[in-house]
């Protein structure tokens, strides 16, 4: 994101600590009550008389930039994901009305869908989905949600809920570790990590509750952290609120956002130790995150156990709204490909925090004929994060896969390399662009997307990350301007970034052309001023 802070509110290490083990922080930006209220009285106005906003409110409600500008946000959100983030496409508003219930029965354990008529929120147990369709669950912090609360928020309007820590778990049905607050001021920004297991609540007062979602990506990886950092040694957060113990994984992720992108860091194992049975949470992550350097064969060896089973396929259940039939993937806690988002086998993530040691092991698994197995071992080289020529040659060859899951993990990884990503690569993304197979034009989500428009979409991520290395400017440009014109506003969107990062003179005209050609005048109100 293109700053306008020179004097951002950077995190401590106490907060990335904490950060780190909860999966989220909150936080009051420095902007006037005056504009919270503005925000909170447009959000309304909209609610009651335009038709539902979508990714375009902040579009609409343009005065939310002084929120997502303010030196705490973009602060917080440089120190988590660096000084390049991207301010996701995707947006949205959740509004909670009045339910006409008594409140006893539900509490913070429930998970029950109980909402207010026109309401644009659930009150369920879950972790989001991506937009527009599937991408990996990734224990590292690559996406962050951020919760805006634009007016006060009681306890009978039904905060928003959390289960702290639970971005690391595959089971999002755990009742540990639940946090609700009592109360959030105007104004408050709450950031998890994007895979953290949440829930809104049943609204028991007499008046609508509003939170804008936002959602932010990471565009590079770390080279050093991004904090006011003091201290480089590990240390769990006294102010944490999670009772849970995943200091192994807790250290990883740590080192990672130092820049030790191998973890060659060591990990104080004398305060790693769980207590608990072998099938918790705990121990899981344990085993994953250990990194015993003898284990890399074992772990691929247990790895290709998973192959045979079409795992890259869905599990498809039907469902009947309003006349009209629905598929969506049923909910499950095996490992296989969801349109909701994708959970990589506990071996893939145990290879990828086993660092560079395991790159020659995986890449053998790119030309094995499963797709599942393909998808896993392309997973494990993003999450490693080493660029060399020979991982993004081979990457890259699966991107004529007819697969569209494999194409779309491959381009996903690939934007993990940006500063390898040579001419041949770029070649091969825009013959890509090009294809059109029909099952690859399936709607594969009830919001309409394709697995064509996920392709897109991260093309396009891949590209903005690539404008950053300097290098390649005329492919880019020729590339990042023909999607400007593709179905899906998401990879536009980006790609309109990805042009004004190049700073050429055409390049910026075109994303201008593109903007411009878009602009909304948010001064008109339906009601009162129409044109």
């Amino acid at each position: 994101m293109t700053t306008l802070n020179s004097d951002l509110k950077l995190l401590d290490d106490q907060d990335v600590q904490r950060f780190v083990m909860d999966g989220m922080l909150s936080f009051h930006p420095d902007v006037s009550s005056e504009t919270h209220e503005e925000i909170h009285n447009l959000l309304s106005n909209c609610s009651e008389n335009e038709s539902p906003l979508g990714n375009n409110v902040l579009s609409r409600i343009p005065q939310m930039h002084e929120v997502l500008r303010s030196k705490e946000v973009d602060g917080a959100i440089t120190s988590i994901l660096g000084k390049n983030y991207l301010l996701h496409p995707h947006r949205a508003v959740h509004r909670s009305t009045p339910v006409a219930s008594d409140s006893s029965s539900f509490d913070i354990t429930t998970d029950k869908y109980l909402v207010g008529k026109n309401s644009t929120t659930t009150s369920l147990w879950h972790q989001d989905a991506q937009s527009p369709t599937a991408r990996a669950r990734h224990h590292l912090p690559k996406y962050i949600i951020g919760f805006y609360f634009p007016h006060d928020v009681t306890s009978e309007m039904g905060p928003t809920r959390f289960k702290l820590g639970s971005y690391m778990q595959h089971d999002e049905s755990a009742e540990d570790n639940l946090f609700q607050p009592n109360f959030i001021k105007a104004g408050t920004f709450m950031i998890c990590h994007f895979d953290t297991v949440h829930a809104g609540f049943p609204n028991f007062s007499n008046q609508d509750r509003y939170l804008v979602k936002f959602v932010f990506t990471r565009t590079e990886y770390p080279v050093k952290p991004r904090w006011n950092l003091k201290n480089d040694n590990w240390i769990q957060s006294a102010t944490a609120m999670t009772q849970n113990n995943y200091s192994y994984g807790w250290q990883y992720i740590w080192n990672w956002l130092l820049g030790d992108s191998d973890n060659s860091k060591s990990i104080d194992i004398k305060t790693t130790q769980s207590s608990k049975a072998s099938d918790s949470g705990e121990n899981r992550l344990d085993k994953i995150y250990k990194n015993d350097p003898n284990q890399v064969s074992d772990l691929i060896i247990k790895l290709l156990s998973h192959a045979g089973k079409a795992k890259h396929q869905r599990l498809l259940v039907k469902t009947e709204y309003k006349g009209q039939t629905f598929e969506y993937d049923k909910k499950t806690t095996e490992r296989r490909w969801n349109e909701m988002a994708v959970v990589m086998e506990d071996e893939a993530y145990a290879l990828a925090a086993a660092g560079k040691q395991a790159i020659k092991n995986v890449l053998p698994l790119l030309e094995y004929e499963d797709p599942w197995i393909q998808i896993n071992a392309i997973f494990i080289l993003g999450e490693i994060g080493y660029e060399s020529e020979e991982v993004v040659e081979a990457i890259s060859k699966l991107l004529d896969s007819p697969h569209q899951q494999v194409v779309r993990q491959a381009l996903d990884t690939l934007s993990c390399m940006p500063n390898q990503i040579n001419e041949n690569c770029l070649s091969s993304i825009s013959n890509l662009l090009e294809k059109k197979p029909n099952d690859w034009l399936k709607v594969l989500v009830n919001r309409g997307w394709t697995g064509l428009d996920q392709i897109n979409f991260n093309a396009s991520m891949l590209l903005l990350n690539c404008t950053f290395s300097g290098k390649h400017k005329k492919e880019l440009e020729e590339i990042l301007t023909r999607l400007l014109n593709f179905s899906t506003g998401y990879s536009a969107k980006v790609a309109s970034q990805g042009l004004i990062n190049l700073k050429t003179p055409t390049a910026l005209n075109s994303a201008i052309t593109y903007l411009s050609d878009r602009a909304w005048d948010e001064t008109l109100i339906p009601a009162t001023k129409r044109y």
